[in-house]
C-alpha cells in the first residue's frame, strides 16, 4: 500500500538530495523546499533513504491522506494525489 508524504527540508536545491526522494517512488515538486512522494515505505524508512549525508539539515516527513487535504494546486496536482495506489 502506497503513502502519500510532504517532505520537506532546508536545503536549497540540492539535487543529489532530490534524487535520492527520486528513487523512492512517484513524486512531484512545486515548492523550493518541498516535495510530495508516494511510497510504500514508512515515514521512518523514508527518513532513513534520504537523510544519509544530510544528518545536520532539518528533514520534516508527514503523511497526508486521499481524504485529508485541501488547498490551491494546479489541477494535475490534485489529480495525482487522488490517484495514489
Amino acid at each position: 500500500m502506497n503513502h502519500i508524504y510532504i517532505i520537506q527540508t532546508n536545503l536549497k536545491d540540492d539535487s543529489i538530495f532530490l534524487e535520492k526522494v527520486k528513487s523512492l517512488g512517484a513524486w512531484q515538486k512545486y515548492f523550493p523546499n518541498s516535495i510530495i512522494i508516494k511510497s510504500a515505505l514508512t515515514s521512518h524508512q523514508v527518513y532513513q533513504n534520504i537523510s544519509v549525508g544530510y544528518e545536520n539539515n532539518w528533514i520534516l516527513i508527514t503523511e497526508i491522506t486521499k481524504s485529508n487535504f485541501y488547498g490551491m494546486m494546479p489541477k494535475e496536482i490534485w489529480d495525482w494525489l487522488r490517484n495514489v495506489d
